[in-house]
């Protein structure tokens, strides 16, 4: 299937941009639940908050590399362009 140089779904630069809004989603959604929890950030709480922040890392690099294989263009895509300030 043929792109368009703007809607290449496979390019570096647009797996970048996947990347930021799935890491900005898990982030937003791990500080909700610590939000609700009532986690505070005095003590050792510090390091549950490194690994929360590297677990939602690693779990937006795995929704990428799924979204990335399926190859198709959708409104995730236009989303992710959107955040980083292009059109999609």
């Amino acid at each position: 299937m043929s792109y368009t140089k703007r809607h290449n779904p496979r390019s570096p630069l647009h797996l970048v941009k996947l990347f930021a809004l799935y890491a900005v989603l898990f982030v937003t959604l791990a500080a909700f639940a610590m939000l609700v929890t009532q986690v505070s950030l005095e003590g050792d709480h510090f390091v549950f908050v490194g690994v929360l922040l590297a677990s939602c890392a690693v779990v937006a690099a795995f929704v990428t590399a799924r979204h990335a294989k399926d190859g198709k263009w959708d409104s995730t895509d236009d989303m992710a362009e959107r955040m980083t300030g292009g059109k999609p």
